[in-house]
């Protein structure tokens, strides 16, 4: 009704009949009471709860009240989006006939204890069974306001992690995979912190040097390494790390546990996150016997080039275009030329015209027979020739020729041994 002043109020009436001693309705007795505030107040209730219904109706998250046995009070209209089931299906049934059966027990443990612990808020995840038969992953808290008369119920607030959920699954298959094949590798694979301290290391590292994984883990990785190699390991690392030089080869001897030494060769990558260097990630392989094998490879060279360099004769060797790729040291006492003019030299510069076509012609000869198939590939061919010393005289040598072959017997060099006959041949 209006007031005096033109406004609007609510207002509440009761009405009564006025009755005499014989009951006869004399008239009707009235009165009003203003209750514009009341009115207010429910108004704004009811505006309240239609904006926080449509908060819930539209949120990412899910908002369910059960009652103490777990029956669904209520669910927020969003639940439609996430399950397929709209809040009518829902409401009424229990809550755990939707829940995953390999999830069905924990979750009910932890609805147990959402019941022990009154206004707490206690974590859950698992899945639930989408009306179509998929499986979804949930998380979210649950609370316990049965005591609260404005709810008496569990309230829960959960929403979708299917899909970090998936990826989470995804790594944990991709990093089960990397695992077993680290574990198999028949390479040692081990990662240090930034400062070089052990934090991993594969079964191939035990299989190599004997130490179990909880003897390393936490050293520094110069226990390892031989004494008097540690310097320069550690300076080559230190390079690696302050030029940012992402990964590096490297070869070192190591002290395995029972106290031999082994050579290995490891390929060393920097560890980084938010482009901070973290630590160092390698992978190493017992290159022992290719060491070994070159160290005899050294001494045998060093050998065989020290019985070159002080032999009498002149040892060369020419490719198949008829240049030379060595000469021994010797060509100076014999003609004259240090070892580098006589490399540069051809056969016009060293031998006179007559020289210079028996030379042709024998390797012409020998070259038919074997592209014939019908050379001896032991023989050796001799012909005595006349050079030219570096003072322009003529010495006579008797050449002692010979092709190097390669695996398939192909010649891909000749070698020749030079004596010098001159005075014989006066």
């Amino acid at each position: 009704m209006y007031r005096k002043d033109g406004t609007i109020i609510s207002t509440e009436a009761s009405v009564r009949a006025v009755r005499d001693a014989e009951g006869n309705i004399l008239g009707l007795q009235g009165s009003t009471r203003d209750i514009t505030n009341r009115k207010r107040t429910e108004d704004a209730l009811r505006k309240s709860e239609k904006y926080f219904k449509e908060i819930t109706d539209n949120s990412s998250d899910i908002v369910i009240i059960t009652d103490q046995n777990g029956d669904v009070k209520y669910s927020s209209r969003s639940i439609e989006r996430f399950t397929g089931y709209t809040p009518e299906e829902l409401i009424g049934r229990s809550g755990f006939t939707f829940i995953h059966p390999k999830d069905s027990e924990r979750a009910a443990n932890e609805f147990a204890k959402t019941l022990l612990s009154v206004n707490s808020s206690i974590p859950n995840t698992f899945r639930i069974v989408h009306k179509n038969g998929s499986e979804l992953y949930f998380e979210g808290l649950a609370k316990n306001l049965l005591n609260n008369p404005d709810v008496a119920g569990i309230v829960m607030n959960i929403h979708d992690i299917s899909d970090r959920k998936r990826t989470e699954l995804l790594l944990q298959v991709s990093e089960e995979r990397y695992r077993t094949v680290v574990e198999n590798a028949s390479d040692m694979v081990y990662r240090t912190d930034e400062n070089g301290y052990f934090t991993f290391t594969n079964s191939a590292v035990t299989r190599t040097i004997g130490y179990e994984a909880d003897e390393i883990i936490g050293k520094h990785y110069k226990m390892l390494v031989r004494p008097d190699k540690f310097k320069e390991a550690i300076t080559f690392f230190a390079n690696q790390l302050i030029k940012n030089i992402f990964n590096t080869y490297y070869e070192y001897p190591i002290i395995t546990k029972d106290g031999r030494e082994l050579w290995v060769g490891q390929n060393m990558q920097l560890i980084k996150e938010n482009d901070h260097v973290t630590g160092f990630q390698a992978v190493a392989r017992d290159i022992t016997d290719r060491k070994m094998a070159e160290e005899k490879l050294r001494e045998s060279e060093e050998k065989y080039r020290w019985v070159v360099n002080n032999i009498v004769d002149v040892v060369s060797i020419m490719d198949m275009n008829l240049r030379f790729t060595y000469v021994s040291p010797s060509v100076l006492r014999v003609r004259g030329y240090t070892q580098e003019e006589a490399m540069t030299q051809t056969l016009e510069q060293m031998l006179p015209p007559k020289s210079l076509q028996l030379v042709l012609k024998l390797f012409e000869e020998s070259m038919r027979l074997e592209e014939s198939g019908k050379a001896d590939p032991t023989v050796c061919y001799t012909l005595e020739a006349t050079l030219y010393k570096k003072d322009g005289s003529l010495i006579w040598l008797e050449n002692k020729l010979s092709f190097l072959r390669d695996e398939t017997q192909k010649p891909v060099g000749i070698v020749i041994v030079s004596r010098d006959i001159t005075d014989r041949k006066r």
